[in-house]
């Protein structure tokens, strides 16, 4: 089945956004953020934002995050351009 499932080449990107959103809602969770539609907006927003930065570097980082998680997000250099659309989501 996995076989299968690799040849119709499927969207690598897919498997990322969804860790990236399960781990966005959980972080709001662990900050008390409860109310669940609230989260929900505010990483779909998280997620539409990652997506300005370019796939190839922003996979590279998160390859490197997942070997390990001191290798800061802040350290790259898209991130001043991410920062502002990510601070927005927070304020909707």
């Amino acid at each position: 089945m996995r076989t299968a499932y690799h040849a119709t080449n499927p969207d690598s990107h897919v498997a990322r956004n969804k860790s990236l959103l399960n781990d966005c809602v959980k972080a709001n969770f662990n900050a008390r953020q409860l109310d669940f539609d609230q989260a929900m907006k505010i990483c779909d927003c998280t997620v539409a934002a990652v997506h300005t930065v370019p796939h190839d570097e922003f996979d590279q980082w998160f390859a490197l995050v997942q070997l390990n998680p001191s290798t800061s997000m802040q350290e790259q250099r898209w991130y001043p351009e991410l920062l502002p659309k990510l601070q927005a989501c927070t304020t909707q």
